[in-house]
């Protein structure tokens, strides 16, 4: 007898091979960013098991990207309530929330996805964004600072540095963060 299931990676439950295959599918489109192909294939996923955090998660990140953040939270908080160990969701999660006006709601899912894992550039620049709209230019810029530490190639962390930099009125550091 064979076996029709197999551990599958992060947020993804163990699958049936077809709906592994499809989620895969999914999950590749998504990457190449045609969201509108990708979309459906979750969608059937889900349809045979209402339960795949993967594909909840992922399908609620997609929803993120084209401008439907609250659906997105809605599934990716059932995705982390079936999984809450891993850390895109919570990223995703919070940037969700930060999109819908929610920054302190969003600093609580940057915390927690750095908590579970902390050489994530995009979740400490994330984390940065949350504070900078909570006001909190300080905290913002070592946020920041974490973000190109750990990838010196992040140009958005450099943007949100000048910009946090220009709130706490140190216009000639922000210019030099922003030209980086």
């Amino acid at each position: 007898m064979t076996q029709d299931r197999h551990k599958a990676p992060n947020d993804q439950e163990a699958l049936p091979a077809t709906i592994d295959i499809q989620f895969q599918q999914a999950v590749a489109l998504h990457q190449q960013g045609r969201l509108v192909d990708a979309e459906p294939i979750y969608r059937r996923v889900l349809q045979q098991q209402p339960n795949q955090p993967g594909a909840l998660h992922l399908l609620g990140a997609l929803a993120v990207q084209t401008g439907h953040s609250e659906r997105g939270a809605d599934l990716i908080q059932k995705a982390i309530a079936l999984n809450a160990n891993v850390p895109a969701a919570h990223n995703n999660l919070g940037k969700a929330l930060l999109d819908i006006g929610r920054p302190e709601d969003a600093m609580a899912c940057f915390e927690r996805a750095i908590s579970l894992d902390p050489t994530v550039s995009e979740t400490q620049n994330n984390r940065a964004a949350a504070l900078y709209r909570l006001h909190r230019y300080e905290e913002s810029v070592a946020s920041c600072d974490a973000a190109i530490a750990l990838n010196p190639q992040n140009a958005e962390a450099y943007d949100n540095r000048g910009r946090a930099l220009g709130a706490l009125n140190l216009h000639q550091e922000a210019l030099a963060s922003h030209n980086r």
